[in-house]
């Protein structure tokens, strides 16, 4: 799919006064329970994530959640395996650049009010091809993935295009060749432009932009390999990515490009308290 098969049919309408911004290249669309794996209430995070692997790899299927686990356990010692903790912005980029050596330009905003200072860097950003841009944040903890930007006077009429990594649906299996599963899509809001004012005032936001990397790497065939010796999956609630961000506070952070990342853990839980 490309962002312009599943533009909403609002868009052209009155309040998006100066332009549209899309996705350039091919994805899949990504949401809870996808490949047969039960991740509802907690899988959001690795969804979005898996939809940007699909646009950096379209001919490639992207890691499964036990495999992202298995790789963030790898390359950073988490007890993510098998448990039903979300992941944020940080855990995305450690992904990305594990497998394809992507570049993730990492934005915070203290608060969901200031979301309007990047609409330029989005604008740029995917006019360039850049790929789909994950949001997580504190209080608002669910994952977005977003496609697209409007242009607008304000934070009321400038828009972010959002697939939802909620929909637990199949209507996205079908959307190619069916208006009435389009339809579902855009009559249940799974699809949709969202004005920026839909971010929460008292939730700060990461927002992750990646780009496709400037070099080819073929890590994919052997990051498949990473926990196939293992055949565990049993669900287990382990720490929260608030409680090792507490952790991290108590050390001295790890920094990379002058970035203090324990700073930018996203509030998150287990999914059982979702």
């Amino acid at each position: 799919l490309t962002a312009a098969d599943l533009l909403p049919p609002d868009t052209n309408t009155a309040n998006m006064v100066e332009g549209v911004h899309l996705l350039q290249g091919e994805l899949r669309y990504y949401h809870y329970g996808l490949q047969g794996f039960a991740d509802h209430g907690w899988g959001c995070g690795y969804r979005t994530i898996q939809s940007i692997l699909s646009w950096l790899a379209p001919s490639e299927l992207p890691l499964t959640i036990p495999k992202m686990q298995a790789l963030l356990r790898e390359t950073n010692g988490s007890s993510f395996f098998g448990s039903r903790s979300w992941v944020g912005v940080t855990d995305a980029v450690q992904i990305l650049d594990s497998i394809h050596d992507a570049t993730v330009i990492v934005r915070t905003l203290k608060s969901g009010r200031e979301a309007m200072s990047l609409l330029p860097e989005l604008i740029t950003h995917f006019d360039l091809g850049g790929g789909p841009v994950m949001i997580g944040g504190g209080s608002d903890v669910y994952s977005k993935t977003v496609v697209g930007v409007s242009e607008g006077l304000d934070a009321r009429t400038a828009s972010l295009l959002i697939w939802d990594p909620h929909y637990s649906g199949v209507a996205s299996l079908s959307v190619a060749d069916s208006s009435a599963s389009r339809n579902e899509l855009w009559n249940g809001g799974w699809v949709s432009w969202k004005p920026f004012s839909t971010l929460r005032s008292d939730s700060f936001y990461n927002f992750a932009l990646p780009r496709r990397p400037q070099r080819p790497i073929a890590r994919a065939a052997q990051i498949e390999e990473i926990g196939a010796a293992d055949p565990r999956w049993d669900i287990e609630v382990v720490e929260s990515s608030a409680e090792r961000d507490s952790a991290a506070r108590a050390t001295k952070p790890e920094t990379a490009a002058g970035v203090d990342w324990a700073s930018m853990f996203e509030t998150v839980a287990s999914g059982s308290a979702r």
